[in-house]
């Protein structure tokens, strides 16, 4: 069984700087990174279980609580909560990474993923969104932009549940597009964030997104379930080839 270890950074934001957490589950010899994002009111002990078997098959799995969640300090300003300081704390993920790396984002965090790797430059072999928020709009689920139930959210600013109420939609499809590597969509059987229709006319123009629908655990955003532990270690693992993009091109 491989515990997780715990390491605090410090990353300089908006004048001042933000303390983040992060959980690592590291086998002795990894293979690979999988940087794991958690949903908007996650944490990155959320990913334990699949940190725990991903690190017995030699996949160092990386798992920060963003700021404001968990055991990160929180920002001082309200309006410190933006894209571009979340990208700013994924950005210093990047010291962790061994080997090959994948990216995963449950929820809000399939979203900050996706976004991460369009904006960022950031090289990765494989994508995971796992039951992501790809589009978010009010009038889907008012005041709702997170699939965690409310009984199993991290301890968390308590600013975060404003922000939530007052969301901006947004639209994230036209990056799924600009994705290029080998990326899993897993939707959960009551998913209420994924837009199926969307989905299929985007999958029916690409050939490297695998989608797996009708998952029984309904509560993936706290708690990954079996069935998704073992498909999440099947993609990892699989040998895939793109001819523009090898190993050694991976960020250091």
């Amino acid at each position: 069984m491989y515990q997780a270890l715990t390491e605090d950074i410090l990353i300089p934001i908006d004048g001042a700087y933000i303390r983040i957490t992060v959980h690592i589950w590291q086998p002795e010899a990894p293979i690979a990174t999988l940087i794991c994002i958690h949903d908007f009111f996650g944490c990155g002990t959320d990913f334990s279980a699949l940190g725990e078997r991903l690190a017995m098959s030699g996949i160092k799995v990386v798992a920060p609580d963003l700021p404001g969640r968990g055991q990160s300090s929180s920002f001082n300003e309200r309006g410190s909560y933006i894209l571009k300081n979340y990208m700013q704390c994924l950005a210093h993920l990047k010291r962790f990474r061994e080997k090959s790396a994948y990216y995963m984002g449950t929820g809000w965090g399939g979203a900050l993923a996706l976004s991460y790797l369009a904006f960022s430059g950031t090289k990765a072999a494989k994508l995971i969104l796992n039951d992501a928020t790809i589009q978010y709009r009010p009038s889907l689920h008012p005041a709702e932009m997170t699939i965690t139930p409310p009984a199993l959210r991290a301890p968390h600013d308590p600013t975060l549940d404003d922000l939530v109420a007052h969301g901006r939609p947004y639209d994230l499809w036209p990056l799924v597009g600009s994705i290029l590597i080998p990326s899993l969509f897993l939707i959960g059987r009551h998913s209420k964030d994924l837009d199926h229709a969307r989905l299929d006319q985007t999958v029916n123009k690409l050939n490297h997104i695998t989608v797996i629908r009708n998952l029984d655990d309904e509560q993936a955003g706290r708690l990954i379930g079996i069935d998704r532990i073992f498909i999440i270690l099947g993609f990892l693992l699989a040998a895939s080839h793109r001819p523009d993009m090898n190993e050694n091109d991976l960020d250091p």
